[in-house]
């Protein structure tokens, strides 16, 4: 049984490739109609993603950065989540702090001016129900997520190693 690896959101190692190789290696990838992966690069960046064969709402993404100090090229990664479930999870996250504030601001009002206050403690609690509920979601979009982040890094070792 293959115990599977937990990879850090951030890394970096060295690779033995120059830059320009693993510019190559990326074109190669690029040039084959892979319907696995979808590998882009630009410069000394490149963004590995699963393809539309394999992705997924939870798919992660993997941006590289391509680094050449003296004689060592090194490789600064990074695991992200997909850009449009970020945006959405982050719009999501603004909303409920937006009224979880603003329902403290009434709170505080009507605290003050001696009135009841039971709805804005409902609408904090459930404010704050929902952002645990989001924290939940992440953590098990990043399990989900945990075997593809592996065929990424592995990949990511074919083009860099």
């Amino acid at each position: 049984m293959k115990t599977r690896t937990t990879y850090p959101d951030q890394f970096h190692q060295p690779s033995r490739k120059t830059s320009e190789e693993i510019k190559r290696a990326c074109e190669k990838l690029e040039s084959t109609a892979n319907k696995d992966y979808i590998v882009k690069h630009n410069g000394k960046h490149i963004w590995i993603e699963m393809g539309e064969k394999k992705h997924e709402v939870w798919s992660p993404l993997l941006h590289l950065e391509v680094d050449e100090k003296s004689d060592t090229t090194y490789v600064k990664g990074q695991y992200v989540e997909n850009p449009v479930l970020w945006v959405a999870l982050l719009s999501a996250r603004m909303v409920i702090f937006t009224l979880f504030f603003l329902s403290a601001a009434s709170l505080a009002f009507k605290w003050y001016s001696h009135q009841l206050f039971g709805t804005e403690l409902m609408i904090m609690f459930a404010m704050a129900s929902l952002w645990f509920g989001i924290y939940l979601l992440v953590k098990w979009n990043r399990r989900l997520s945990s075997k593809q982040a592996e065929e990424l890094h592995d990949l990511m070792n074919d083009i860099v190693a």
